[in-house]
């Protein structure tokens, strides 16, 4: 199992969320039977087992207020992430050695989510923080088994596997506008696949939302 942190920009959006905080009057207009659009994206690296990733999302969500501050939601996202393999090459005993990288794949991984939130924000408040959960089914890339390329030497590629993962998570929208959000959300994923090649996640997620 590889466990990778991303927590970074933290402290920037942070800022960024009390600037506006002081400099913008604004307030939180959602209400029961609201619509909601959110458009978000992360970045993040993990490295590991003689391999490294860097990984980057961009996903849409469609939310639905059931009440002033429950909200259920569904969308679909895009992870692209660009992987790094060894080349093995086996000896004259059967052993095989990493002898070289290879150069990076860029890859697509889909991602569909259901999941709900509920806000803290009093009626009228431009600060909403919140909680909420996400299921999430995930098409993901991972390394799959040595090809055999020459009398010695191995590559390995990268096959497209199902898994799926669990997000609790939190985070403060602040309301530039009367329908316009910026969104700052902190999670940490659970993967609730095949653990010796799922990812366990803390990862920082900022976008913008649309009440209509």
């Amino acid at each position: 199992m590889i466990l990778s942190t991303r927590m970074d920009g933290i402290c920037a959006s942070v800022a960024v969320l009390l600037v506006l905080l002081l400099a913008v009057p604004a307030s939180a207009q959602q209400e029961k039977g609201d619509k909601e659009l959110q458009l978000n994206a992360n970045l993040s690296v993990t490295s590991g087992g003689g391999s490294s990733t860097g990984n980057g999302s961009v996903n849409i969500l469609l939310g639905y207020y059931l009440t002033r501050q429950f909200e259920i939601r569904g969308g679909t996202g895009i992870g692209i992430m660009a992987l790094q393999a060894c080349s093995h090459t086996q000896s004259s005993a059967g052993v095989l050695t990493c002898t070289a990288f290879d150069k990076s794949q860029v890859v697509g991984n889909p991602t569909f989510t259901a999941g709900a939130v509920f806000n803290f924000a009093a009626q009228g408040q431009k600060v909403a923080p919140y909680i909420g959960g996400d299921y999430s089914a995930i098409g993901v890339h991972s390394a799959g088994a040595l090809k055999l390329t020459s009398s010695t030497t191995f590559s390995q590629n990268f096959p497209l596997n199902w898994t799926s993962n669990i997000r609790p998570n939190g985070g403060i929208k602040f309301f530039i506008k009367r329908n316009i959000a910026l969104d700052i959300n902190v999670g940490w994923e659970k993967d609730l696949g095949d653990n010796s090649s799922g990812l366990n996640t803390f990862d920082t997620r900022i976008g913008f939302s649309y009440v209509f």
